[in-house]
């Protein structure tokens, strides 16, 4: 097997190799037999040009390391080294869901104009390419995004982040309401200047209209920096945050607007999110406007159900003999009763459960129902 089926040799970084004089005497073998099938040009002109398109192999034959920083660059100039391109140099065309360099810059070219690069994200979320251009994203932000072009690029997202499907979040992953987290700092730290800062995250959720949790979430993590939440024991220094506390106050009152239009139009019933922005509602003192929209929602057996249905959640756990993880199903009951009273609530979903119509629900609101009930009965510890 020649470079092809040796990726984890080739491509990428080797900084374990610091620390691990086995692995690079293996990696070192395996490098020889390959280069050495070959007798025109010599083994060492083939050696040195290998090290100039992989500069991993500095590592295997000599004392230069490359950390995991290098990567993203190493992808944006599509060289064969870096292991999201790496396979591509192998394939006569892209492998189903990438997407080309060419595409990111063509539609990173519409960033002065929120319409067509909306549209154009639409299209990537359409064809299930979006997280993938989420990720590459994260290659142009730091200098190759003209700055007249930020505010733009953020009030789209802002806008329509919802729409996303969540991505991976599993153990190391990295899901798409954190990726937009991380594209939202490091785009508006491109920007020195607080007061200029808030002002591109005030536009963006005074004109976002088709998203909810995306808002919640940046603010909620704004609230973070400064140490809300018990989030940190030490704050920042105020010059380091984001915003300053008043500038974060409106953002608040502004996200606590758009929850309110999404309560009174019924959109925010519907909410997968709907936990995570009730508890964010509650914290910016909302609890007269969460309790009556609280009421009016689970005041029919359809809106309890898809309430309960709400704070439905999954983990997954690995033994040590297991190859595959184990799905688990939670309801923790006392999230749902920082909003219900559980006494008035369980009978009526008991009742649910016990009625002819339970059956004819999805499956994911009958799965909420028994995890329910099951967890009040002590089932589900």
């Amino acid at each position: 097997y020649g470079i092809r089926d040796n990726k984890d040799i080739f491509a990428g970084v080797f900084d374990a190799l610091r620390r691990n004089d086995v692995l690079k005497e293996q990696a070192k073998k395996r490098c020889y037999e390959i280069i050495n099938r070959v007798n025109d040009p010599p083994p060492e002109i083939l050696k040195n040009f290998l090290k100039r398109l992989f500069p991993k192999l500095e590592s295997i034959y000599g004392n230069t390391f490359y950390g995991s920083e290098w990567l993203g660059s190493w992808r944006k100039d599509c060289r064969i080294c870096s292991p999201d391109i790496f396979d591509t140099f192998f394939r006569l065309s892209l492998p189903k869901g990438e997407i080309s360099q060419r595409e990111i810059e063509t539609i990173l070219s519409l960033g002065n104009n929120p319409d067509l690069f909306s549209e154009a994200l639409l299209k990537l979320n359409e064809d299930g390419r979006i997280i993938r251009f989420l990720e590459r994203l994260e290659d142009y932000t730091r200098s190759d995004i003209p700055e007249e072009n930020i505010e733009p690029i953020i009030t789209v997202l802002m806008d329509i982040g919802d729409m996303f499907p969540e991505g991976d979040s599993g153990f190391l992953g990295i899901d798409t309401p954190m990726r937009l987290l991380r594209l939202f700092y490091q785009l508006s730290h491109r920007f020195d200047s607080q007061e200029r800062r808030f002002n591109i995250f005030k536009h963006a959720i005074e004109k976002a209209t088709r998203s909810l949790y995306t808002i919640v979430h940046e603010v909620s993590v704004q609230d973070q920096q400064h140490g809300k939440y018990g989030s940190k024991e030490t704050p920042e220094p105020e010059e380091k945050l984001t915003v300053n506390s008043e500038q974060l106050e409106e953002l608040e009152k502004l996200a606590c607007n758009k929850i309110e239009i999404w309560a009174e139009d019924g959109r925010l019933a519907k909410h997968r999110h709907l936990p995570s922005i009730l508890f964010r509602w509650k914290e910016w003192g909302q609890q007269d406007k969460i309790n009556s929209f609280v009421k009016n929602t689970t005041k029919n057996d359809d809106g309890l159900i898809d309430f309960i249905t709400s704070f439905l959640s999954k983990s997954t756990s690995y033994g040590m003999s297991d190859y595959v993880g184990r799905i688990h199903w939670r309801i923790h009951l006392k999230s749902v009763e920082e909003f219900v009273d559980l006494k008035e609530v369980e009978p009526r979903i008991r009742k649910i459960f016990s009625s002819s119509d339970f059956e004819q629900l999805d499956d994911r609101k009958k799965l909420a129902i028994r995890t329910f009930l099951d967890t009040i009965d002590g089932k589900i510890k």
